[in-house]
């Protein structure tokens, strides 16, 4: 006769894991779906998800192809040949010079990319600018990174000055550098950036330089190509098919790098983690014009984001500046006196889900450090998903709710 006995098995888990936080912007995303799926109507301005009425040319008749073709295998770990050749062919047609298809290895996204350069160097200080994109934050505390924070100034620009002085005062892995920036919408300029690689490679630091948004900058005077100034010998590149290309839930991106070194970690990490990306995705970028069709998926999200800035007429809100680049507006919320910690932080997001129509923003303390509290009178606004009818919508509700300003 077997006795058994009650005990609860202890779960134990990582503390990598644990720093592996959720993504609030994923959460909202997540809910939002659950309410549209109930038919309750809202107007989501969170996820900075693609625009399903902008279709980049080409990709879609090449993916049918590539479909009906029964092309599907394994690809190599660094992606399939042809499309990092059409990748290097690119990017030597932008400016950056000695490349080869050996020094880029196509992810999962961007997302990926950034994962996996967290993964493979060291476990000491990392740098990131504040405020920041979550996962930008979150890979390197998974692998107990000391993030060091440096704000941007007031008219969201990079601190050089404090940079340098955590550098000096640090052992540090990298500078994370996200431009066009998530959430502000700001475009570093060519000189803060040409001066951040000079004090990196002072202090034999590495440059991560994120640029998801690739392609999406309104404005000419700060359009202008990393190849200027990024020397990819001690820093990576990287880029994204999300937003430019409006590929966003075919999880294809890609770190650029000439250091042997770097490169051959990232391969072997992407190897074994999904044994590269979907084949069938690759082969139909391989064969498309890269960079033809950005130009139509900018303009249309350069006339949604004018319409969405008539908020800065209504009551309460201030946008210090039209953003330059990326798919945010970055609003500061008027806030009133003697509210609770949690209450200013929701405020915002509270007073445009007032609406008539309920309107889905991200409260802005998601984009600084956990308990940290920064931010909570800014919402990031999302124009890329909504189509421009519905933003011209968000704008009119709200002047009718609280009035324009007395000098519109």
């Amino acid at each position: 006769m077997h006795t058994t006995t009650n005990h609860k098995t202890k779960i134990k888990i990582s503390d990598r894991a644990k720093n592996c936080s959720g993504s609030a912007i994923a959460n909202l995303r997540e809910e939002v779906g659950a309410l549209l799926s109930q038919g309750i109507r809202i107007l989501d301005l969170s996820s900075g998800d693609f625009d399903p009425r902008i279709e980049y040319p080409g990709f879609k008749q090449r993916l049918h192809e590539t479909v009906d073709s029964d092309y599907q295998k394994y690809p190599h770990k660094q992606g399939i040949l042809e499309l990092r050749a059409n990748i290097r062919d690119l990017l030597i047609k932008e400016g950056f010079t000695g490349l080869t298809i050996d020094d880029i290895c196509i992810t999962n996204g961007g997302i990926q990319a950034l994962f996996n350069i967290a993964f493979i160097l060291p476990d000491s200080a990392v740098i990131i600018p504040t405020p920041f994109w979550g996962p930008a934050y979150t890979h390197n505390r998974a692998f107990n990174k000391l993030i060091l924070h440096t704000h941007l100034d007031k008219n969201h620009q990079l601190d050089l000055d404090h940079i340098d002085r955590l550098l000096s005062h640090n052992d540090s892995s990298a500078v994370y550098v996200n431009t066009p920036h998530n959430p502000t919408g700001s475009v570093f300029s060519r000189k803060s950036l040409e001066e951040l690689v000079t004090i990196a490679a002072k202090h034999d630091t590495p440059l991560i330089y994120d640029e998801a948004y690739h392609g999406l900058v309104y404005d000419d005077e700060v359009n202008f190509s990393p190849s200027e100034f990024l020397d990819l010998r001690n820093s990576f590149l990287v880029r994204s098919f999300s937003k430019s290309h409006s590929l966003s839930g075919y999880r294809l991106g890609y770190v650029v790098s000439r250091n042997r070194e770097y490169m051959r970690y990232l391969s072997e990490i992407q190897l074994n983690a999904t044994s590269g990306v979907n084949s069938p995705t690759q082969k139909a970028l391989a064969h498309i014009d890269l960079e033809g069709g950005i130009p139509k998926v900018r303009e249309h999200y350069k006339r949604k984001r004018d319409i969405l800035m008539g908020l800065n007429k209504v009551n309460g809100f201030n946008i210090d500046r039209a953003p330059k680049g990326a798919i945010y507006l970055w609003t500061q919320v008027d806030i009133p006196h003697g509210l609770t910690i949690h209450e200013r932080d929701t405020y915002g997001f509270n007073l445009l889900k007032s609406l008539e129509v309920p309107v889905i923003g991200v409260p802005g303390y998601h984009f600084a450090p956990p308990d940290c509290k920064l931010y909570s009178n800014y919402i990031r606004l999302t124009f890329s998903i909504v189509p421009p009818e519905e933003l011209q919508q968000v704008v009119d509700m709200a002047s009718k709710k609280f009035g324009l300003k007395s000098n519109q």
